[in-house]
């Protein structure tokens, strides 16, 4: 076992009580329980919503309307990343320059891990893209002010036919781990 002093980057305690090196992580050290638990407590849009909405209720809904297993877990956790790295808005974990280009690396090196930790195959599926992509302008219609006219809208997408309301962050915790459990991803 390695000591502290050994690890790349700094740690954080995680929620079950995990040294977790965001920079140097092990799949031994991803648990359901911390990215369930972070990403409930964590809101979308940098908090900027007419209500509470949890990436983890985002990722359970995107995990909803993918098709068969594989895609179904994929959908859960494509945002399994931010529990350790926190959610940062779209058009500035994308923006050129250090800032982003370090922050999408980190996250990918991490997402490679928490794939196999998690036994999801292959890349992110296309089905999964798209529905990441339905719930963003679902979630602008129903979250943000005038329903999210001033992010645009992602080439032809419409938003889905349900009104999102926002879960606690218990319910939302409780319906994640719901899903990995029914997937065999504990």
């Amino acid at each position: 076992m390695s000591t502290l002093t050994e690890r790349k980057g700094g740690y954080i305690v995680t929620y079950t009580g995990e040294i977790f090196y965001a920079l140097d992580p092990r799949p031994e050290e991803i648990h359901l329980d911390d990215i369930a638990w972070a990403l409930a407590h964590q809101c979308r849009f940098s908090g900027h919503t007419s209500e509470f909405y949890s990436v983890a209720q985002h990722s359970c809904y995107v995990h909803d309307i993918s098709i068969g297993d594989s895609d179904k877990a994929w959908g859960l956790f494509h945002d399994a990343s931010e529990a350790y790295l926190v959610d940062i808005p779209r058009p500035i974990k994308r923006s050129t320059g250090s800032f982003g280009e370090i922050y999408m690396e980190v996250e990918a090196e991490l997402m490679k891990v928490i794939a196999k930790r998690f036994d999801l195959t292959g890349d992110m599926p296309e089905s999964v893209k798209t529905a990441d992509v339905l719930l963003l302008v679902t979630e602008q219609r129903d979250l943000m002010k005038d329903g999210g006219d001033g992010f645009g809208r992602f080439g032809e997408a419409e938003p889905l036919d349900f009104t999102i309301e926002g879960w606690d962050p218990v319910h939302a915790y409780e319906e994640f781990k719901l899903r990995a459990d029914l997937l065999g991803r504990v």
